[in-house]
């Protein structure tokens, strides 16, 4: 089965629900009872679940050719503090900025041994390193 997402912009106060709404297809009044201020990665699997969804029991390493839509955990310079994007089809997308970043662009993305790593960007003032992905799917 070959997954298709539309990337959802439901403006920069709603990018967690954007993520939830790109990955499922639903709409943000079906997604927005689902969501605190802060998720942790464990309620990203239990949102995804609750809405009909599979997901591994956990994030995994980032696999850049996952046939599967995925939840994209990166990290910046604070610990313990990350940030949620979607991955599919080498297109990463940036829900707060309304932002597609291509995989394979030299100017924005850094692969730096088996790493990958979004160039400091003017949004989020650092670089950010791809560390894991949700893979969700039906």
């Amino acid at each position: 089965m070959k997954y298709e997402i539309e990337f959802v912009h439901l403006g920069f106060d709603k990018g967690m629900a954007s993520i939830f709404c790109s990955l499922t297809g639903l709409e943000e009044h079906e997604i927005i009872p689902h969501i605190k201020d802060r998720l942790r990665g464990s309620d990203f699997k239990r949102i995804f679940n609750k809405l009909g969804y599979n997901t591994p029991q956990r994030f995994v390493k980032f696999d850049p050719e996952t046939e599967y839509p995925v939840v994209l955990r990166l990290q910046g310079k604070q610990k313990g503090y990350w940030y949620a994007f979607v991955y599919h089809n080498g297109q990463i997308y940036d829900p707060w900025n309304n932002r597609i970043i291509l995989l394979d662009s030299d100017s924005e993305v850094r692969k730096l041994n088996g790493k990958y790593f979004i160039e400091k960007s003017w949004f989020y003032g650092q670089t950010l390193r791809i560390t894991s992905m949700l893979q969700v799917w039906i």
